[in-house]
């Protein structure tokens, strides 16, 4: 699959975006070294195959703040977290049994939003990345991705852990990062044309225009 490069360039002052979290905050695996806007200099934070479960119970709260200080920003330059597609893809239906699914993503959620504002007081720009839509792909553990759930089940997660995330972002002082809509399928489901062999979304232009449209006005 070939992604068409953008091949105007928009210029804004100069402006730092800092992206935390698993490979959908990665230059390499996702869309963000693609972007293209003067001036803005975007710094993958790439910390691994981490849960948004794993940063609200403060386990890696070290490695998110070494990253925020490495970067140098300013109080007005951006962070943007992107995790919770590990957790919709892989955590919620092995803690589902037993339990209502949506108990468990709100109890992911709030402790996640709660350490993000925690570790970025000192900032006023602060995202939470939208987690994006899941494959079409059966339940299966080979391979690098597990997929546990059948898809539809992981679906229905994803589209709740954002409605949770957009609904109380504000409350934490956080905003969200919403480019969902431009990236899936008629289905539901991630738009293979905007994604890599695996399950990251490669095509730049939703975020660099949400970026645009939303961010750098």
């Amino acid at each position: 699959m070939n992604i068409i490069c953008i091949c105007c360039v928009i210029q804004v002052m100069h402006k730092k975006i800092l992206t935390i979290g698993d490979s959908h905050s990665s230059d390499v695996h996702s869309h963000w070294g693609k972007i293209n806007i003067e001036g803005l200099e975007i710094i993958a934070g790439h910390i691994g195959p981490k849960l948004a479960y794993t940063l609200g119970r403060g386990a890696i709260s070290d490695m998110v703040i070494q990253q925020i200080n490495n970067a140098k920003l300013k109080k007005d330059d951006l962070i943007i977290f992107c995790m919770g597609e590990i957790d919709c893809r892989c955590h919620v239906s092995d803690k589902s049994k037993g339990k209502d699914w949506r108990q468990v993503i709100r109890e992911i959620v709030f402790p996640y939003l709660e350490k993000i504002k925690e570790l970025t007081n000192n900032f006023s720009e602060v995202y939470v990345y939208n987690v994006t839509p899941t494959r079409n792909t059966p339940e299966q553990e080979v391979g690098e991705f597990p997929f546990r759930g059948e898809p539809q089940e992981r679906r229905e997660y994803t589209l709740y852990m954002n409605k949770i995330i957009m609904e109380n972002c504000e409350k934490f002082g956080l905003k969200f990062f919403d480019i969902y809509s431009s990236i899936v399928c008629p289905e539901g489901f991630l738009n293979l044309s905007q994604a890599d062999a695996s399950i990251h979304v490669v095509d730049p232009l939703p975020a660099q225009e949400f970026l645009l449209k939303n961010v750098l006005i």
